[in-house]
């Protein structure tokens, strides 16, 4: 069928051709630009505009404000994003325009530019289009499954277990089987999705990541191993079945995934399930239910039935009978073999399917495509594929199901349901390392556009992060790290010197020890986003499991958009600003702490207060300072009531993410300590639940630190994780998070933090979860100044005299209060010879400024 359209633009074919038909491509899709129009909104008035007809299965290359780019074909376009359709014929007498319909001929039809994906009924947003190019598709194969086979090829090396070279540059080497040792722990890696170890894992050979590669080998010497494998045309079920082929009986495994390589490893996992017989996921009546020859129903109501191509019913069939059989084979494998997985770090895996490959093919890999280019992956093989691939799936409106290797993602997908069914559990390790990219810089314009357009919350631009929690239960609680910020997206977490650092601590921690991660609780792992639920709840094989009404971000994650119906079930946090002094609050106060700084200021006022009781914890070593570490002083009926003292982290390290957990965790803290003391009558609330609440700082702010508005939105996030994380663990009966106090002693401090929560009442993520009252409450102690921004590269003086019991006493007289600090140094000695050789007055600048760097390092 054909369809004339008018556009608002001008042509533009010379200057805006698309990258398929660039000079020095080699495609292996053939492809022909048909039109070409860059869109100019002044031109949409009348008859103005650009007159095309295209066919439904003409390939649209839709760019998006910001140089994003999407490829789907023009009848899914329309049945995406409607917009507005006529067909009222023009006059007789009024006469055709030049390049309209003719007289007596329907109008064209206007191509929608403001994409709002679903339509108008979305609500708000959209993306406004820049460009659209019509592309004329030759498919050299009968099929898009024969196109990713072709295009499979081309990936090297082929499948197969290799040896990871312990060099500087990225080498694999083919491995026998009879070579491989059962007495020490095979390090293996498994790659992601049209991908390969090289894509997945190389950024492990950059300069900055080097140290962390060199200390894997040191711990693993030359076990180290990586799984190149089909993700398209195969499942990860057959992937499962190629690994423990190559596998000795008895291997002691330790598995690091990246994306769908996690559910390659979640199947060699289920050789230490623990189910009675009739639960046993692998059994042949389970199989046989959540596998069967025809499509069922849930099949039926799963598809999009506007975008399958024709013989996606048998296809589907014999894809069903084929996984059967897989799954089989691998449970004969797994008992013959008995692989034990010691240790598994899982990075960014759709353990619950991604929104993004639910039904529709063409938005996963036209985003593929973006993400990899904004990557500076242009060059990666996988590129190339995905870029060839995308014009395959859009031509045919390919259904995903009918590609073994991408349905797996998918949340409606037989094997999601059966890797998330609650009636079994694995004795296997697991480590979960999650991520959520911030709308900042490069990343920011593909994290704001997609949620409206395909997810809806929180993801790292290709998994929804929530699914990220999901898989099979374990017979201990897994562990966690979720980071968040500019820095995070799919493709580089191997080059995220946060996730990099949590990978070394989750496989070469000692057993029984966390190193720096939170537990991940049943009830979290179950909590799919609201997205994600449908697929996950029609489970074939007995009652689905129970998942809440409402669905928190787990602690340490910042929280999603709260829905309506969470605003009403959940009380929202009163928070407010103080001018005063610490001695005018009976809350407790949270205070932040860098690593191997002293207790001064604001904390050395505490631990008077608190009877010296964090200058003893410091002491005895045990006091805060590396991230997410926390120490709780309580005093009933003190003024202040107590003290939290948050770990920072090293000097300059400090991100809103960081801020963000670090606080989550300190009050969840917190509230275990209040429920483990006796009541007070104000804390007492109606039904016998005790009511919290507490003080702040701006914690963060320093020098060096985070901006003020930046600082209080990670404290607020983190707030309202640790009340989502309360609720997971059925404890806000008991304890509810009442209100939080911005505490500053600093008038012009107080005004700019009650500007911040004005400015937060435009985003529903806080307006959702808090009340933000903006009035500065005045009390007593509360300090005036003019507030004054120093210019970058202002030096503060610095006075350093010793006193006679050998201490140092630091004063910063340049500052607009005077602040005075004694330390205790332990190298007075050294302290001494170096003032001793200070360079004489007319010393050069360089040895001036070496000399002051040495003397300020020692002490």
């Amino acid at each position: 069928m054909t369809t004339t359209l008018r556009i608002p633009g001008v042509r533009a074919e010379n200057t805006h051709s698309s990258e398929f038909i660039s000079p020095g491509r080699k495609p292996r899709v053939k492809v022909t630009q048909k039109a070409a129009v860059q869109i100019d909104l002044a031109r949409g008035a009348g008859d103005q505009g650009v007159v095309l007809e295209i066919d439904d299965d003409d390939v649209l290359e839709l760019e998006l404000e910001g140089g994003l780019r999407l490829w789907t074909s023009f009848h899914q376009f329309q049945l995406d994003f409607p917009g507005e359709k006529t067909a009222t014929p023009k006059s007789r007498d009024a006469g055709p325009a030049p390049g309209t319909a003719a007289a007596g001929e329907s109008e064209p039809q206007p191509f929608p530019v403001n994409l709002v994906a679903g339509g108008a009924s979305r609500g708000v947003g959209g993306a406004l289009l820049r460009a659209v190019r019509v592309l004329d598709v030759d498919l050299p194969e009968q099929t898009a499954l024969g196109v990713a086979a072709l295009l499979e090829k081309q990936l090297r090396p082929g499948p197969g277990l290799f040896r990871w070279s312990s060099g500087n540059t990225f080498e694999l080497t083919p491995v026998s089987p009879k070579k491989l040792t059962t007495e020490k722990p095979l390090l293996i890696f498994i790659h992601g999705t049209a991908s390969s170890s090289s894509g997945s894992f190389g950024e492990l050979w950059e300069p900055a990541q080097r140290a962390v590669k060199d200390e894997l080998f040191a711990f693993y010497g030359e076990h180290i191993y990586a799984l190149e494998h089909r993700t398209l045309t195969e499942s990860p079920v057959q992937n499962a079945l190629q690994l423990l082929e190559k596998l000795p009986p008895n291997a002691r495994l330790h598995l690091v995934s990246h994306s769908r390589g996690g559910l390659v490893g979640e199947l060699v996992c289920l050789g230490q399930r623990v189910c009675s017989p009739e639960f046993d996921p692998l059994a042949p009546e389970v199989l046989a239910r959540y596998f069967p020859d025809a499509p069922t129903d849930a099949d039926a109501d799963a598809a999009d039935t506007n975008t399958p191509s024709p013989g996606t019913a048998d296809d589907l069939s014999r894809g069903r009978r084929a996984e059967r059989q897989a799954l089989t084979d691998l449970a004969e494998q797994l008992k013959k073999k008995q692989p034990r997985v010691e240790r598994f770090v899982r990075v960014a895996c759709p353990a619950r399917g991604t929104t993004l490959a639910s039904g529709r093919l063409d938005r996963w890999l036209s985003t593929m495509v973006n993400v990899l280019a904004l990557a500076g992956l242009k060059g990666n093989p996988a590129y190339a594929l995905v870029m060839d691939f995308v014009l395959a799936v859009a031509k045919q409106r390919t259904d995903p199901r009918t590609l073994p290797g991408l349905e797996a993602q998918m949340p409606e997908s037989p094997l999601v349901k059966l890797l998330n069914r609650e009636d079994f559990t694995l004795a296997a390790d697991l480590t979960v390392i999650a991520g959520d990219a911030e709308a900042t810089d490069l990343w920011g314009r593909m994290k704001l556009l997609l949620p409206d357009l395909f997810y809806g919350e929180d993801h790292d631009l290709i998994v929804n992060t929530r699914a990220m929690y999901g898989g099979a239960a374990r017979s201990k609680a897994p562990r966690y790290f979720m980071d968040q910020g500019s820095s995070v997206n799919h493709f580089h977490y191997f080059k995220n010197r946060n996730t990099t650092r949590r990978l070394i601590a989750g496989l070469t921690r000692p057993d029984g020890f966390e190193a720096e991660f939170s537990t991940l609780t049943d009830a979290l792992r179950r909590a799919a986003p609201a997205s994600l639920r449908a697929g996950l709840l029609d489970s074939p094989v007995g009652p689905p499991a129970t998942v809440s009404a409402t669905f928190p971000a787990p602690a340490g994650a910042p929280p999603a958009t709260v829905s309506d119906e969470e605003n009403s079930a959940t009380p929202k946090i009163l928070v407010t600003v103080a001018h005063g002094d610490l001695a005018a609050t009976h809350n407790v106060v949270a205070v932040g702490h860098y690593r191997g700084d002293a207790i001064v200021s604001a904390e050395s006022y505490l631990d008077q207060k608190l009877d010296g009781r964090l200058r003893e914890r410091e002491r005895l070593g045990l006091y805060p300072g590396k991230l997410e570490t926390t120490a709780v002083f309580l005093k009933a009926g003190g003024t202040p009531g107590g003290a939290v003292v948050i770990g920072l982290g090293e000097v300059g390290d400090l991100t809103a993410g960081d801020l963000s957990r670090a606080f989550a965790h300190g009050l969840l803290r917190l509230a275990v300590a209040v429920l483990e003391t006796p009541a007070t009558s104000d804390e007492r609330r109606p039904g016998g639940s005790r009511g919290l609440r507490f003080s702040t700082l701006l914690i963060g702010t320093g020098e060096g630190g985070l901006a003020v508005a930046v600082a209080m939105k990670a404290i607020l996030e983190g707030v309202a994780s640790a009340g989502a994380a309360l609720r997971v663990a059925a404890l806000d009966k008991k304890l509810v998070l009442e209100g939080i106090e911005f505490i500053e002693l600093h008038e012009d401090h107080a005004i700019q933090a009650a500007q911040v929560l004005v400015s937060l009442r435009a985003d529903r993520r806080f307006t959702g979860r808090f009340d933000l009252d903006s009035t500065v409450i005045v009390r007593p102690g509360g300090r005036r100044r003019a507030r004054v921004e120093e210019p970058p590269g202002w030096w503060d003086r610095l006075e350093i005299t010793r006193r006679s019991d050998a201490a140092l006493k630091f004063v910063v007289p340049t500052r607009r209060a005077r602040v005075d600090v004694e330390l205790v140094p332990t190298q007075i000695a050294l302290v001494d010879q170096s003032t001793d050789r200070s360079p004489a007055p007319g010393a050069t600048p360089a040895r001036r400024a070496h000399c002051s760097n040495c003397s300020c390092q020692m002490i």
